[in-house]
């Protein structure tokens, strides 16, 4: 009679008591589990309890399950009559309500291994469990970094995301990121790889149209094959200090440079626009150092294409390089790539000619100089790359000179003597 008194005391007072879900065990290091008698370790994430501990002794550890009363007060084995042995590091459902006097249990092999129970404790996860086995020390997340690190992220750019943990991670942790272009509504979860304390992990380029906002973080879990994005927060073990995010600013769908008479006309176009202030537009004529040349109001948000032209009155002869920059409301500025324009000299009777042109081996050229003097005859291909460059001896009037070119490959150059220049094609 003593011994039935005593099971249904033990039942009232852990449903009186526990009115949450808690783990009912003498077979780890916490004779109560989820409450304050546990000499364990409790926390929670989002609907979710954690409890970690190491088992009391070798071989089979047996517990149950405390319920919040609704549906269940305790969990118990799906037998009456048999202990039920959990999967590691596998979602279990648990099914039977009721206080039969049998339990769940795992093998621990040694009493130093660290056991993470995960117990839904609300909501879709409520009645769910899985339990990690991590060998030694859980490790945590203390940092995150992300190349490129700027806000607004391009397009067609992947995004590597980086964990830095707090120490070596042991068998049965590892690292993961969760990504989302809808606030998580929908989501992609992957395992991240690395080794000691820095794991990483790309994002994809080409997420959605502009003026989507990816956000992610990382999180430690078990080393799993994978995890449902419904079961993340469940198999959560510690989570990253702080979310991230980035935004897939205006991209542009086109964009060159074109010489017109004595001028230089830029073009672009845009698909789609979100909070897009002004396009500034620069200018090099050596591709590395950029100045501003001019600015033209963008449409801020917009769904529509939108065409765009500015004018530059003042090009360099020779190669001019060209590129844009979207500066959105909040000030957070996009580059885009570097286009370039060979501005050639539009006065009748230029100084430099070259013939023949498409040529297939040599380029005769005349030049009328105005002084005599020693220069150069460079000759660069149309990204701008220097390919040949030759000393020359210049007399006051004309100079004729003979260039073997046979050796170039097929495509558009550009011949330099000072600052006249001559495009030409070699076949």
């Amino acid at each position: 009679m003593r011994k039935i008194l005593t099971i249904l005391f033990s039942f009232f007072l852990s449903s009186s008591i526990f009115s949450q879900q808690a783990l009912n065990t003498n077979g780890f290091s916490g004779s109560a589990g989820f409450g304050p008698a546990t000499n364990g370790t409790l926390t929670t994430f989002n609907g979710t309890y954690i409890y970690t501990s190491t088992a009391s002794s070798s071989g089979n550890s047996f517990f149950r399950f405390y319920g919040d009363g609704n549906p269940c007060g305790e969990w118990g084995p799906v037998s009456t009559s048999a202990d039920q042995q959990i999967s590691l590091a596998t979602k279990t459902t648990l099914v039977n309500c009721g206080s039969n006097t049998k339990a769940f249990f795992i093998n621990a092999p040694n009493t130093t291994n660290n056991y993470v129970f995960k117990l839904g404790g609300s909501g879709s996860y409520e009645g769910n469990i899985v339990i990690f086995e991590i060998q030694r020390a859980i490790q945590t997340i203390s940092s995150v970094t992300r190349n490129p690190s700027t806000t607004n992220v391009p397009l067609t750019t992947p995004t590597t995301v980086t964990a830095n943990l707090s120490g070596a991670l042991s068998t049965g942790q590892a690292v993961w990121i969760r990504y989302s272009t809808d606030n998580f509504a929908t989501s992609t979860v992957a395992k991240m790889s690395g080794s000691g304390t820095s794991y990483s992990s790309t994002i994809p380029a080409n997420l959605g149209p502009a003026g989507t906002t990816v956000r992610y973080y990382t999180f430690t879990s078990g080393d799993v094959a994978s995890i449902a994005p419904s079961d993340v927060d469940l198999f959560t073990i510690n989570k990253d200090p702080s979310n991230g995010s980035f935004v897939l600013p205006i991209e542009l769908t086109f964009l060159a440079a074109n010489q017109i008479n004595k001028s230089v006309a830029v073009n672009w176009s845009t698909a789609t626009e979100t909070e897009n202030s002004y396009f500034k537009i620069e200018h090099s004529s050596d591709g590395e150092a950029f100045s501003s040349v001019g600015e033209i109001k963008g449409n801020g948000t917009s769904k529509n294409k939108h065409d765009y032209t500015f004018t530059d009155t003042q090009p360099v002869l020779g190669i001019n390089y060209y590129r844009i920059v979207d500066v959105d409301y909040n000030g957070v500025k996009t580059t885009s790539k570097t286009v370039s324009v060979v501005y050639t000299n539009q006065n009748a009777g230029n100084v430099l000619n070259i013939a023949p042109n498409p040529t297939v081996s040599s380029l005769s050229l005349s030049y009328e100089a105005q002084t005599t003097e020693n220069s150069l005859m460079n000759i660069y291909d149309f990204n701008g790359r220097l390919i040949l460059s030759q000393a020359i001896n210049l007399t006051n009037g004309s100079n004729n000179a003979r260039i073997d070119v046979s050796n170039l490959l097929s495509g558009i150059y550009i011949v330099k003597i000072n600052n006249e220049v001559q495009r030409f094609v070699k076949m």
